[in-house]
C-alpha cells in the first residue's frame, strides 16, 4: 500500500509550499462541506449538542492510528494552555455552528462561515503582528462588505441563526489564530489530537440535556460527520505550517 502512495507522495512534495497550503484549504473547505450536509440531513432528529458530542468522540478513534504506531507520541507538547484554549474555543463555536445550522438555509450558512477567515486575519494582524498586503486588505473589506449584506443589519431583528453563525465564526476566528501559533511547534495530528481529547468532556456536559441514543442508520451518519470533520481539521492544520 505505502509503495503504490509513494508517487503521490513525491508529486505532492513537488508542489510549492504556498501552492499546497492552498489545496490543502480547499481540502478542508470540501470536508466541511460534506459535515455541513450530513448534519443538515440528521439534524431535525438529534440534537445539534448530541451530534457535536459524537463527532468528537468518534474523532479519536479515526485519529488512533496515526498516534499508536511504534516510536510516536503525538501527546507530547509543552502547550497545553493553547491546546485548552483552542479546545474551548472550538466547542463553542461548534456547538452554535451546529444549532445555527437547524434554523438557517444551508447557503445562509456557507456564506457567514466565511467570515471566519476575515475574522482570523484582523486577529493575526493584532496579535501575531502579520502583515496584510494592499490586495489582501481589499479582499478582506469586500468580504466583510458581504456578509453585511447577507446580515443585513439595518433591518429590525437579526435572525438568532444569524447570531450563532456570527457567534460561531467569532470564536472559530480566534481558534485559528491559536492553530496557527501551535502550527509552529506541534504538528498536525498533535493539533487534531488534542482538539478532539479535550473537546469530548465539554461537547458531552452540553449533550446530557438533550441525550438520546441514535438508531443504526444514525450511527453512519455521525460516523461520515466525524471523518468529513477529522479531514478537515487535518488539512486545515497542516495549511497553516
Amino acid at each position: 500500500m505505502l509503495a503504490l502512495l509513494a508517487p503521490f507522495a513525491s508529486a505532492y512534495r513537488s508542489i510549492p509550499p504556498p501552492v499546497r497550503g492552498v489545496l490543502l484549504m480547499l481540502a478542508s473547505g470540501l470536508c466541511i462541506t460534506g459535515m455541513n450536509v450530513s448534519v443538515k440531513s440528521i439534524a431535525p432528529d438529534i440534537h445539534p449538542f448530541v451530534i457535536a458530542f459524537w463527532r468528537h468522540l468518534f474523532g479519536i478513534f479515526l485519529l488512533a492510528p496515526m498516534f499508536l504506531g511504534k516510536g510516536t507520541n503525538p501527546l507530547r507538547t509543552t502547550r497545553l494552555d493553547l491546546h485548552s484554549l483552542r479546545a474551548l474555543l472550538n466547542v463553542i463555536a461548534m456547538l452554535a455552528y451546529f444549532l445555527a445550522l437547524t434554523l438557517e438555509p444551508l447557503a445562509t450558512i456557507v456564506a457567514l462561515s466565511f467570515t471566519a477567515p476575515l475574522i482570523a486575519t484582523v486577529g493575526a494582524m493584532m496579535f501575531l503582528k502579520e502583515r496584510v498586503t494592499l490586495m489582501r486588505g481589499v479582499a478582506l473589506l469586500v468580504g466583510l462588505a458581504g456578509a453585511l449584506i447577507i446580515l443585513r443589519p439595518w433591518n429590525a431583528v437579526v435572525s438568532d441563526g444569524a447570531m450563532l453563525l456570527i457567534l460561531s465564526s467569532t470564536l472559530w476566528a480566534g481558534a485559528l489564530v491559536v492553530i496557527k501559533v501551535l502550527s509552529r511547534t506541534e504538528s498536525a495530528v498533535t493539533i487534531a489530537l488534542y482538539a478532539s481529547v479535550l473537546q469530548v468532556p465539554f461537547a458531552f456536559a452540553a449533550a446530557l440535556f438533550y441525550w438520546q441514543i441514535p438508531t443504526a442508520e444514525q450511527f453512519a451518519i455521525l460516523v461520515a460527520i466525524a471523518v468529513f470533520g477529522v479531514s478537515a481539521q487535518l488539512a486545515l492544520s497542516q495549511a497553516f505550517r
